[in-house]
């Protein structure tokens, strides 16, 4: 087996794409692509710069939001794993199952989206944000991997971080509209 060959086994190997024709995974790519990366140019446009009450806080290290460089370190790359996890699932065998799985990811995309974009104030709309992104991304993960294990893995890193920066952001508001520096813990 030539390089070539090698090189393209691997790569239908990591898309889920065997049998499927270079159409059918283009069509996915942009797709995912185009979904995820919408996202994240929300999330990295809607990152408030830091306030008073969060500069005082990295100082006393009560508070710890990550950085707009890290973020865009880090969001690329987590909403790049979930775009390809939704691609695996697209290069699967047609079936209900995965019609459900991708409709799932598509409203996963959607939620974090109006998340990010609506940046709710209150602790209760935060509550209700984290808790449907979890429940979202739980029932995509549950549904992918029973059509492909590695698609779903794919997501705890995205699911995590969505988690996580939804808490900061509640956290730096809340210190923000207090005047002071508190956290959650």
């Amino acid at each position: 087996m030539g390089l070539v060959d090698t090189a393209q086994d691997k790569l239908e190997d990591q898309l889920n794409s065997h049998g499927r024709g270079a159409g059918h995974v283009a069509i996915g790519v942009a797709v995912c692509a185009a979904i995820a990366s919408g996202t994240a140019l929300i999330a990295l446009k809607r990152t408030p710069p830091a306030g008073p009450a969060e500069q005082a806080a990295a100082t006393d290290g009560v508070t710890v939001k990550p950085s707009k460089p890290t973020l865009s370190l880090l969001l690329p790359t987590l909403f790049s794993l979930s775009s390809l996890s939704a691609l695996r699932i697209w290069n699967a065998p047609s079936s209900p199952r995965r019609t459900r799985a991708l409709a799932l990811w598509g409203v996963m995309q959607a939620v974090n989206a109006a998340l990010v974009w609506a940046a709710p104030k209150r602790r209760s709309a935060q509550l209700v944000g984290a808790v449907a992104t979890a429940s979202i991304t739980a029932a995509y993960a549950e549904t992918a991997k029973r059509i492909d294990t590695k698609a779903a893995g794919m997501v705890a890193p995205y699911a995590g971080l969505m988690s996580f920066t939804s808490a900061m952001a509640g956290d730096v508001r809340r210190s923000r509209e207090q005047g002071a520096s508190r956290s959650l813990h």
